[in-house]
């Protein structure tokens, strides 16, 4: 009988009822210690939290002990004790993984785990970016020489026994903050979510605590209001944008005290509207349905009219929805409306405009002080530095090209960013392409590819579909190039990407023409005509605008020209001809014109004297003859600053036609990026042969194409630098080449080195979509 009587005893302790018991004599011990912390007693406080420090170590207890460490560490942060804090963190550090992670709650739409934080601070809390790399902090991290702390509270609460006590002594000062967040994955990109929690206030400076959602720290949904109030309920919607995950993350960066209880993060359903008409437009453009976005926008703008900031803003959007619909003349007018010396992504959208316009010198004037005005946001930086190394490939300078990208990808790779990642991946395998440098190139655009699926971006997944569609065509398999563009194709066409489907259409019908299908190629050639005048006539106010567009896609006319003369059809040939309004064409027309050996050929070549002289046709003959389509909707997102040129150096190259061709191409310009078949002996720096190359390979390069290279430094390098030992320029020994940095240097410091494949860095590993 008393062998029964003491069983009744012990069971309790190792049962879960006896856990329960357990769990609420520690939650009397943590309120006696919390009381005496908030009153200010911090000796009383360290002494209890010392006592169940002492017992959760000699139980085994460590979600118990771990909550008591954390509360012994904001005691010393309070005491100033420097020395007993940095021990404590170290405690902390070993210890919160070895305590469970509580499980999310069945059938809850909660997205966070723990939200009410009855578990205590614990992961996974604390596991967002700055637990991701080489970085190892507590659940709570205080930046530089930040004195805030984060415990747990058992006195104060909203429901339930706990909520989370947050505190800053230090003044608002950039990078001195204090945070905490927890990573939710498999998030769906472009998707509404809303953020609803519980607040309680003492002292609390203006904007000290927002809840941020992405690794760049740009996604800003909620601002708590400052001041000292009694628990208040906030509720926000959000778009997170292209991203597959989120990092909830709690910031605290000025003075005050809050307490947060009941946080919870879900998804609408499909049947809850949007709370906000603005966030309903900027969902519209982010999905890339900009006319539903812009009539949204131009609602708003009428509401806004006696609201001088909400006004600028609303225009802001406008300019850029324009701008993804390639109405250029709009845009720009929207932007000018709102341009400022500090208002850097209006600044970096104008550079956008004269970038696709064909007028890279003219967007690098926008783009290079904006790249110094954003030093201290590394994600904004990464853009910038993503939209300079594509004005720099415009500009054939491929060593800066590289050097800019790279460092847009350092970013990106530092603050895992996948989308981003996407897009600097792409460039990279554009900038690969025209180096010549195959299998880096694929290998980038494979992994931009993936990213971008995984991240929801149409737009930038027909970027690397075309990608890939050039390297088959490169190494002459132009059925897998065709099949890979009849996709990007209708991709493009899906989004009404007017601007990336004037190149996808050339590219199809140039593969078309190489597998002798010549109709429906000229179909598609006549098609991406009609569409980049129509963009054309959309940039008319812009300087030069229409003139820049078409000179720097004189390749599009070229290709419709040639297969025109090779289908006898000369008058159409001569119509194309004088459209292009291009006087290099012309006198290339003319020197080329002798050696077509085919009655047709010179018969066109007749045509032109005879018209010699009488200029081209105006805008008013031919602007739409051919029924040219109304604008169209090119990109997904106007914010996500992807790089707008385009993929492959829209327009820059044209790929060499089979040797087996009865009749070579009109002018062609044997760009080794596209041909894979390797001058490798033509100069990059001049165009001159140093050996190797038959006079008509030479001809065949445009006087564009040269970089700022002078003739003393011709033949000093091989094409594309792929040869670690070549020279330097001006320096006339060996090895001196330097790799990268993780940032590398700027141009003026290493644009005269070269960036082979031995200073590109490996492509880093993928994680599948969802896990980033």
């Amino acid at each position: 009988m008393r062998v029964w009587i003491l069983l009744l005893l012990i069971l309790p302790v190792f049962l879960p009822g006896g856990a329960v018991a357990s769990s609420k004599s520690h939650l009397e011990d943590f309120q006696r210690g919390d009381r005496a912390f908030n009153s200010g007693d911090f000796g009383k406080a360290e002494e209890i939290y010392n006592a169940i420090i002492a017992e959760s170590k000699g139980r085994g207890d460590n979600a118990t002990l771990l909550q008591a460490l954390e509360n012994l560490g904001a005691v010393f942060l309070c005491t100033f004790r420097e020395d007993d804090l940095r021990r404590n963190v170290e405690q902390v550090k070993s210890l919160k993984h070895i305590v469970a992670t509580p499980n999310p709650i069945a059938g809850s739409s909660n997205l966070l785990i723990n939200g009410g934080f009855e578990e205590g601070l614990s992961l996974p809390w604390g596991t967002g970016h700055y637990e991701t790399g080489n970085f190892s902090f507590g659940i709570w991290w205080n930046s530089m020489l930040c004195r805030s702390y984060a415990k747990i509270d058992t006195l104060i609460s909203h429901s339930g026994n706990h909520s989370l006590r947050i505190t800053n002594f230090s003044g608002g000062q950039p990078h001195v903050f204090g945070t905490t967040s927890q990573r939710i994955r498999n998030i769906s990109p472009n998707t509404l979510y809303e953020i609803e929690l519980w607040a309680r206030a003492d002292s609390l400076e203006r904007s000290a605590v927002l809840i941020i959602l992405d690794p760049a720290w740009h996604i800003r949904p909620l601002t708590l209001s400052e001041g000292t109030y009694d628990w208040k309920h906030f509720k926000v919607q959000v778009n997170p944008g292209d991203a597959t995950f989120v990092d909830f993350r709690i910031l605290l960066q000025a003075k005050g005290t809050l307490w947060l209880d009941d946080i919870s993060f879900r998804r609408l359903g499909e049947q809850e509207s949007p709370s906000d008409p603005m966030l309903e437009a900027d969902l519209f453009a982010a999905r890339g349905e900009f006319l539903k976005a812009i009539d949204g926008y131009k609602a708003l703008e009428k509401e806004s009219a006696g609201n001088p900031g909400r006004l600028n803003y609303v225009r802001g959007k406008l300019g850029f929805a324009y701008l993804a619909l390639a109405e250029y003349n709009v845009a720009m007018e929207y932007f000018e409306k709102v341009r400022t010396p500090n208002n850097t992504r209006v600044l970096l959208a104008i550079g956008d405009i004269f970038l696709n316009l064909g007028q890279p010198e003219k967007a690098l004037e926008h783009y290079l002080p904006v790249y110094k005005m954003v030093s201290q946001d590394q994600a904004l930086l990464s853009i910038v530095a993503d939209k300079i190394a594509m004005a720099y490939m415009r500009l054939h300078k491929l060593s800066e090209a590289v050097s800019f990208e790279l460092e847009a990808l350092n970013i990106m790779t530092h603050i895992n960013d996948p989308h981003g990642r996407a897009v600097n991946y792409c460039h990279l395998g554009q900038i690969h392409l025209k180096l010549n440098q195959l299998v880096k190139a694929r290998e980038y655009a494979n992994a931009s590819l993936q990213l971008s699926r995984a991240t929801g971006d149409r737009k930038l997944e027909g970027d690397a579909l075309q990608l890939l569609a050039l390297l088959e065509g490169s190494e002459s398999r132009p059925e897998k190039a065709l099949d890979l563009l009849t996709k990007t194709v209708e991709i493009r066409t899906k989004l009404h990407d007017t601007y990336g489907l004037i190149y996808s259409l050339y590219w199809q019908g140039h593969f078309m023409r190489l597998k002798k299908d010549f109709d429906p190629a000229l179909d598609s050639l006549k098609e991406c005509i009609t569409k980049l005048e129509g963009v054309r006539d959309h940039s008319a106010s812009i300087e030069k605008g229409g003139d820049t567009l078409l000179s720097s896609n004189e390749v599009l006319y070229e290709e419709v020209i040639a297969l025109l003369i090779q289908l006898g059809k000369s008058e159409e040939a001569l119509e194309y001809l004088n459209r292009s309004r291009s006087d290099h064409l012309r006198k290339l027309f003319d020197q080329q014109g002798p050696r077509f050996n085919t009655p047709k050929a010179q018969e066109a070549r007749g045509i032109v004297q005879t018209r010699k002289g009488k200029g081209p046709f105006t805008h008013q003959e031919h602007g739409r003859r051919e029924g040219q389509a109304a604008t169209g909707i090119p990109r997904a997102d106007p914010q996500d600053f992807q790089g707008t040129a385009g993929a492959c150096g829209y327009g820059e190259h044209q790929s060499e036609e089979p040797e087996t061709q009865t009749e070579p191409a009109f002018g062609r310009y044997g760009d080794r990026g596209i041909s894979g078949r390797g001058k490798a002996d033509l100069c990059f720096h001049c165009n001159k042969k140093s050996s190797g190359c038959s006079d008509d390979e030479l001809l065949a390069n445009r006087a564009g194409q040269r970089s700022a290279g002078s003739e003393s430094n011709c033949h000093k390098i091989p094409w594309g630098c792929q040869d670690p030992g070549a020279p330097v320029h001006g320096k006339g020994s060996q090895a001196l080449h330097r790799p990268f940095r993780a940032y590398p240097e700027r141009p003026g410091r290493h644009s005269d080195r070269c960036a082979d494949s031995e200073r590109d860095p490996p492509l880093p590993a993928l994680s599948a979509p969802g896990n980033e």
